[in-house]
């Protein structure tokens, strides 16, 4: 699926080097199929982080 649109894409070809560029072929990708801007896929992903946490933080059932 990548080398398809490396080849189809010409923004994809234009971001591609040795080191693919995660951060702007992720946003590529979420501005072409979401309704969402990679900001707000960013502070989702933190706001599940900060829940994970806190939920690490809770005490147990059993103590």
């Amino acid at each position: 699926m990548y080398w398809d649109r490396c080849r189809s894409h010409p923004a994809v070809r234009a971001a591609h080097g040795e080191i693919i560029p995660a951060r702007r072929l992720t946003e590529l990708y979420v501005r072409e199929n979401t309704d969402v801007s990679l900001t707000d896929v960013e502070s989702a992903i933190a706001e599940v982080g900060r829940g994970v946490i806190a939920l690490g933080t809770e005490p147990s059932c059993g103590s």
